[in-house]
């Protein structure tokens, strides 16, 4: 007796195992995606430099040289790869530019249908740099708007030199040499916003220029950030509380790429 009694309890257990087993919903496995905001890069070479300097010098055959310092050096010779680049890729871009993001990486944009002079860059934020590249430089570059990131992306690493220079203790010129890439990316807030208004096909569709704003923008506001109590400014202190203040080109900024430079 006892034993038909344990047989019908295990019995009674195994049916009510089953019929719970019956009523479990799998779960869906939920992957989460991950989003690459990296521009896509292209790789020219994967090797590995002890500094900025290094990197940035390697990449042309001849750098432009330390005559003017090294941060000045790494600027020209940036405009050299540029320049070195942009021929090779034109045959497949069409007209374009290349900008060289260190590690061995380029960044390759189509020109937009705009010119320099569409580009509205408000009175109170013209840096001291303003009337050589948007005045005089415009019968070389008024149908070539990027050439303002090909010059943002120059200062931008020659202010990584500077930066890395000094805290290694290696001698640095002094100058301003921060002050360049946060003017900079004054002016190609400017550009963008030019572009989104007059050309907004190709604002739409080029998503990799979105990513190399944030991108460059993180670039100049860590540089700046270290360098301007370093490379001390008044001009360059004067701009950035202008820019502060300047409610039109900030929340264009905030709203298409976020905060940078510490301005909300």
């Amino acid at each position: 007796m006892i034993k038909l009694i344990i047989i019908i309890i295990l019995s009674f257990c195994i049916i009510l195992s089953v019929k719970n087993k019956s009523q479990v919903v799998e779960q869906p496995i939920v992957k989460k995606e991950i989003k690459n905001e990296d521009p896509d890069f292209i790789l020219i070479n994967n090797k590995n430099y002890a500094s900025v300097y290094e990197d940035v010098t390697s990449q042309s055959e001849k750098s432009f040289g330390n005559a003017h310092g090294r941060s000045t050096n790494v600027h020209e010779t940036a405009h050299m790869i540029s320049a070195k680049y942009r021929n090779i890729y034109k045959k497949e871009y069409g007209k374009c530019n290349v900008f060289y993001c260190l590690k061995g990486r380029i960044v390759v944009l189509k020109e937009p249908n705009l010119l320099i002079t569409d580009v509205i860059v408000p009175e109170n934020l013209r840096g001291y740099r303003y009337d050589l590249y948007f005045r005089k430089q415009l019968k070389y570059w008024n149908d070539s708007p990027t050439y303002i990131f090909d010059e943002w992306n120059a200062y931008i690493l020659g202010a990584e030199c500077a930066v890395e220079d000094h805290q290694k203790n290696i001698y640095t010129e002094k100058t301003d040499a921060v002050s360049g890439c946060f003017e900079f990316s004054i002016y190609s807030v400017a550009v963008c916003m030019a572009i989104k208004e007059k050309h907004p096909e190709y604002w739409e569709k080029e998503e990799n220029l979105k990513k190399f704003m944030k991108f460059n923008l993180k670039r100049a506001a860590k540089a700046f950030k270290i360098g301007k109590d370093v490379f001390k400014s008044p001009k360059q202190t004067e701009l950035y509380n202008k820019f502060k203040k300047d409610n039109k080109m900030k929340d264009f900024m905030l709203k298409e790429f976020g905060e940078f430079f510490n301005i909300k």
